[in-house]
């Protein structure tokens, strides 16, 4: 694999955040964590932008994935391009025992969690009080590598009123 990712053509690796197959025939089939991959791939790579293809905001609450997103952007030396969405497959939720609200509520977290994510990248102690979801006085030091937004938040600005790109299909526009 590390002759293909230095091979032209190959600008960044990213890994689908699901916690299970999409249907029957593929529940059984591997699943790694991205976020342990990646942190893999960071040391088995030196110049690919690393990322999930997306992280729904519902699988981890956004303060712990700040953490780990800036954890992932250390250890690759500022290559993590953050990508977030609002969740979409509720057979998957429903069996690991997530929540899984109607889609406007789940739009209404994507925004508050890119609010909180992006607050705890730059404050020194974030608060935040949405209607679903509040952190007070958190800390998230290091902070990324990367001083300038690499995210790409799925439709963040686009659905959500706050991102500059839209991911769709796994090809990323804007």
């Amino acid at each position: 694999m590390r002759w293909r990712l230095r091979s032209p053509g190959f600008d960044g690796l990213f890994i689908c955040d699901h916690l299970m197959g999409r249907n029957e025939d593929t529940y059984r089939q591997p699943c790694l964590d991205p976020w342990g991959t990646l942190g893999a791939l960071a040391q088995a790579t030196k110049k690919s932008t690393l990322g999930t293809l997306v992280s729904a905001v519902g699988f981890r609450y956004p303060s712990l994935l700040a953490k780990m997103g800036a954890t992932l952007d250390h250890v690759s030396g500022g290559r993590l391009q953050l990508t977030l969405g609002a969740g979409w497959h509720e057979p998957e939720y429903k069996a690991y025992g997530i929540p899984f609200p109607p889609v406007g509520e789940r739009m209404q977290q994507l925004r508050e969690a890119t609010q909180i994510i992006r607050s705890i990248w730059t404050q020194d102690q974030a608060t935040f009080q949405g209607k679903y979801l509040k952190i007070d006085g958190a800390w998230c030091y290091p902070r990324p590598v990367s001083r300038r937004s690499r995210s790409a938040e799925a439709g963040r600005r686009r659905c959500c009123g706050l991102s500059p790109s839209w991911l769709t299909d796994g090809m990323l526009s804007g």
